[in-house]
C-alpha cells in the first residue's frame, strides 16, 4: 500500500483481478482496506474469499486436509516445478485465521506455499494448484506468498529533525481536513512514522489507521494524498503514504476472546516479590470481586488543601467500577473523581489482580518444590561427606547455604502470597474520560491505606530500575548518559517529575511487561468520532463530534537500534504504567495503544503506546481541582 513498491525487486507480478483494479476505470472503485491491501501487493496471491492482512494465526490443519496433502505430495511438487518454483520454497497445510478481526474466524483451511528471493510470478502457482484441488475434491484455500517481500511493515519512531517532519506538519491541516471529509468515522489515527520490514531500510510514510472492513476509494485518496506531498516536499524527499487497519484503545483489560490467551491465568508478579517489600513500579492490581486487571505506576505525594495523601498512580479506565452503584460511579466518567470525603467511587481496589496472585503463587510452587528437592539433595550429600570423611567440603557448604537461603526466601514469598489479593486504598480523585487543551486526561489517585504501605519496600531499587531501562535500550547515545548518570547516582532520579520528549528513550514498568521505546519524531492524531468512548472537557461537556481529534505522544517499541523488527509496546493490563527516562525520572503515564492490523510475522496485531506526559497530567490535575495542588514523585 505505499506510495512506493518494491515489486520491481523481483519478477512477480499480480492477478488478473488485481489488474483490473488497478486499471483506469478501476481507480474509483469503492473497495474494503482489505481489499485494497491485498489488491495492491504483488507478493502474494491467494484464493481465500476475505484476504485478511498478514501476519495470520496458524495452527494444524484438519486431519482430513492433512492426510490429503501427504496422500498427493508428489503431486503438488510437480505442479511447483512446472511453475518454475524449485527453490526456495515451502508447501504445507494449515489452518490460517485472524483473530479478533472481522471476518478473520474460524480458521480456514489452506494450503500454503511460501517462497523466498526472485521467483516466477504467483498467480500462475496458486490458479494451478486450485484446479488441482478442485480436481481432487480437496476443500481448502490455496495461499501462494513471498515471505521477503509481501506487505508487512513494521514502525519506527521518526527523528524530530528529519526533514519528513516539516513537510508533514505543513500538509497535516489540509490533510485532517480531507480525512474528516470523506471518512469522517473511519479513520481512527494519522502519523508520521518510518515504516518498512527492517529498521535500516525503513523511510518516512505518512500512515493514517482506518476501522477494519471500512470502504472507499482507496486509490483516489492515496493518489490525493501523494498529490499533495509532492506539492510541499523539496527535491529529492521522499514521503509515502500508508492506509492501514487499525484503531487506538484505552479500555482497562479485560477478559475477551481475543485475549483470552492473555488474561485466563494472569501474569506472574513475581518481579514484584522483592525481599523488603513489593515493588512500588508496576504494581498489579484490580477491582474487587471483578476479573481484571491494570497496572499502579508508581507511588506519588499528593498536597492538597494543606493535606498530604501518599497515592498510587493509575488511569481513571483502570479505577472505573465495572458496575456503577451510585451517583459518584454513574457521573465519574463525565466529571471524573473529587477530592472528597463523602463522595466516592464503589470500586474497591486490591494488590495484586486476583488472576495474578493465582498465576504468581504456581510459580513460587513450582521454585519452592524444586528448592526443597535441591535442599534434601544437599543435605544427604552433606551428610555423606561428614560420615565418610568427617568433614563436608566448602562447596558443598556453600551450596547448601544457597539452597537454605532460596527455600527461606520462596517460603516467605509463599507465606505473603496466600494473604493475597489485599486491599489497596480508595480512589482519592481522578481525570473521568477527559479531552482537555487537545490532549487526552486519563489519570487515577487511589490513596493508599496502611495495609497496602506497610506492604511495601521502603525505598525503590534504583539499580534494579537502571538495570531494567539499560536492558531494554542499549544505545551509543543512551549508554553516553548511562555514563554520566552512574557518576551522579546520588542525584538521580529528581524529585520532581519531567516531560516526554520527541525523540528520547523511555521505559515502561508494567503489570504484564517491561518495554523500552523512542517517543516518535511527531505527535498521533486521534480520531474520537468513530470512538466508542465519549469523551468530555473540563466542565463535563461532551467534546463536539467535529472537534473530536487530539494530538497524543507516540512511543514505538525498540529494543536497540540494531533491532530490525518493530514490537509491541503495550501489553494487555500495563494501562497505568509509568514511563521513565534514563535515569529513572517519571515523565509520562501510559494508558493505551495505536494497534496496527498488518505487521510484522511475530504479532497478530502490533502496536505503539499512548502516553499522557507528566506536565500535561500536572496541569489538568490543577485545572481540575486548583493552582495549589501540587504532585511529586513519592520516592
Amino acid at each position: 500500500m505505499s506510495s512506493g513498491s518494491n515489486s520491481g525487486s523481483i519478477a512477480g507480478e499480480t492477478s488478473p483481478r488485481k489488474k483490473r483494479r488497478f486499471t483506469d476505470g478501476g481507480l474509483a472503485d469503492t473497495l474494503k482496506i482489505e481489499d485494497y491491501l491485498y489488491s495492491i501487493d504483488a507478493h502474494r496471491a491467494t484464493t481465500a474469499p476475505f484476504p485478511l492482512p498478514f501476519p495470520l494465526k496458524r495452527e494444524s490443519a484438519p486431519g482430513v486436509l492433512r492426510d490429503q496433502f501427504w496422500a498427493n505430495r508428489d503431486a503438488f511438487k510437480e505442479i511447483l516445478a512446472k511453475e518454475g518454483f524449485n527453490d526456495n520454497r515451502d508447501l504445507f497445510p494449515v489452518n490460517v485465521s485472524k483473530p479478533g478481526y472481522l471476518g478473520g474466524h474460524p480458521p480456514r483451511p489452506t494450503v500454503m506455499v511460501e517462497v523466498r528471493g526472485r521467483c516466477p510470478s504467483l498467480a500462475p502457482l496458486r490458479d494451478h494448484l486450485k484446479r488441482f484441488l478442485v480436481a481432487k475434491e480437496i476443500s481448502a484455500d490455496v495461499e501462494v506468498v513471498n515471505v521477503d517481500y509481501c506487505y508487512q511493515p513494521g514502525w519506527f519512531a521518526i527523528s524530530p529533525s528529519h526533514p519528513a517532519v516539516d513537510v508533514y506538519k505543513k500538509i497535516k491541516p489540509r490533510l485532517l481536513q480531507r480525512l474528516r471529509t470523506e471518512i469522517p468515522f473511519d479513520w481512527t489515527s494519522l502519523t508520521l512514522v518510518l515504516l518498512g520490514r527492517e529498521r535500516l531500510t525503513a523511510s518516512p510514510s505518512i500512515i493514517i489507521t482506518v476501522n477494519q472492513q471500512s470502504s472507499h476509494s482507496w486509490f483516489d485518496l492515496v493518489n490525493w494524498v501523494r498529490s499533495l506531498i509532492s506539492e510541499n516536499s523539496p527535491s529529492g524527499l521522499s514521503i509515502k503514504v500508508d492506509f492501514i487497519p487499525g484503531r487506538f484503545d484505552s479500555s482497562p483489560e479485560r477478559s475477551t476472546s481475543s485475549q483470552d490467551e492473555y488474561t485466563a491465568d494472569g501474569r506472574s508478579q513475581f518481579r514484584s516479590c522483592g525481599t523488603d517489600g513489593l515493588s512500588h513500579l508496576g504494581l498489579s492490581i484490580g477491582e474487587s470481586g471483578q476479573t481484571r486487571a491494570g497496572t499502579m505506576g508508581a507511588l506519588v505525594m499528593v498536597t492538597h488543601n494543606g493535606q498530604t495523601y501518599k497515592c498510587g498512580i493509575t488511569n481513571h479506565h483502570v479505577v472505573q467500577p465495572t458496575v456503577s452503584k451510585n451517583d459518584v460511579d454513574r457521573r465519574a466518567n463525565q466529571f471524573g473523581v473529587p477530592i472528597s470525603n463523602f463522595d466516592k467511587l464503589s470500586s474497591r481496589m486490591e494488590f495484586f489482580a486476583s488472576m495474578d496472585v493465582a498465576a504468581t503463587r504456581r510459580l513460587v510452587d513450582a521454585d519452592l518444590a524444586e528448592a526443597i528437592v535441591e535442599l534434601e539433595n544437599l543435605e544427604e550429600t552433606a551428610l555423606g561427606a561428614e560420615l565418610k570423611h568427617g568433614e563436608v567440603a566448602q562447596s558443598i557448604q556453600y551450596r547448601l547455604e544457597i539452597a537454605k537461603d532460596d527455600h527461606a526466601r520462596l517460603t516467605e514469598q509463599r507465606d505473603f502470597l496466600s494473604q493475597l489479593p489485599r486491599p489497596l486504598g480508595n480512589v482519592l480523585c481522578s481525570s473521568g474520560q477527559g479531552v482537555w487543551g487537545g490532549r487526552v486526561q486519563d489519570w487515577a489517585l487511589i490513596e493508599l491505606g496502611e495495609e497496602s504501605l506497610a506492604s511495601m519496600a521502603p525505598t525503590i531499587d534504583m539499580g534494579e530500575i537502571w538495570r531494567l531501562i539499560d536492558k531494554g535500550s542499549p544505545t551509543p547515545r543512551l549508554n553516553l548518559a548511562v555514563i554520566d548518570r552512574d557518576a551522579n547516582r546520588n542525584s538521580f532520579p529528581e524529585k520532581r517529575f519531567s516531560k516526554i520528549v520527541p525523540g528520547k528513550w523511555y521505559t515502561r514498568i508494567g503489570r504484564s511487561s517491561v518495554k523500552s521505546g523512542i517517543a516518535n519524531g511527531v505527535h498521533v492524531c486521534l480520531n474520537w468520532a468513530g470512538n466508542d468512548n465519549i469523551q468530555y472537557d473540563l466542565s463535563g461537556a461532551q467534546v463536539a463530534m467535529d472537534q473530536s481529534d487530539t494530538e497524543e505522544h507516540l512511543i514505538i517499541a525498540q529494543t536497540d537500534e540494531t533491532s530490525p523488527m518493530s514490537i509491541m509496546f503495550g501489553d494487555p493490563g500495563d494501562s497505568g504504567s509509568v514511563v521513565l527516562d534514563e535515569f529513572g525520572t517519571i515523565c509520562g503515564l501510559y494508558y493505551g495503544n495505536v494497534t496496527r492490523w498488518a505487521g510484522p510475522d511475530h504479532e497478530i496485531e502490533g502496536n505503539a503506546g499512548l502516553a499522557m506526559s507528566m506536565d500535561d497530567l500536572e496541569e489538568g490535575v490543577k485545572r481540575k481541582f486548583g493552582q495549589d495542588i501540587v504532585l511529586s514523585p513519592a520516592y
